[in-house]
């Protein structure tokens, strides 16, 4: 767990993406095992897992690898912009600031997680419910179902 051996509410996993062939290893389903066993009870999970549309099956495999790990997930995206880092090999492509999807997944080991923020949230300047209904709602669009999930003996990240 924590620095006190405790358990996290909330782990974020913002990796490289995982269709980056040295990546794949960390979208394992051995990973995500590691990982639940360090969540608090009802704790969330959330995922950088590519771009929805631009590789659905890559997105989608990591959803499949959260659920064989023993998640349930809540896949949305965000609509944005790149930070202008280009220092990365996943951003190595880009040639500019154009808009572009941030696929996500929130997971948690119980029920699946809510997209909602609580009541007493600050308020924020982009991000509120009605962008995370829509998120879910158009990365839903792009579902590719049967996919096997990722592990390190059988790396599936490929677009």
């Amino acid at each position: 767990g924590g620095a006190g051996g405790g358990l996290y509410d909330v782990v974020i996993s913002d990796l490289p993406n995982p269709g980056i062939t040295p990546s794949t290893k960390l979208y394992s389903e051995e990973f995500y095992g590691l990982t639940a066993r360090v969540l608090a009870p009802g704790g969330r999970l959330a995922v950088h897992a590519g771009s929805p549309t631009a590789q659905p099956r890559t997105y989608w495999t990591v959803d499949a690898t959260l659920r064989a790990a023993g998640f349930s997930t809540s896949p949305y995206r965000a609509v944005g912009h790149p930070s202008g880092f280009a220092a990365g090999p996943d951003r190595a492509k880009s040639g500019g600031p154009a808009a572009s999807d941030w696929g996500f997944e929130l997971a948690g080991t119980g029920a699946r997680p809510p997209l909602a923020l609580p009541a007493d949230a600050p308020p924020l300047r982009s991000l509120a419910e009605p962008v995370l209904t829509a998120g879910a709602r158009d990365t839903e669009e792009t579902r590719l179902a049967g996919l096997s999930p990722s592990t390190l003996l059988h790396p599936r990240y490929v677009d």
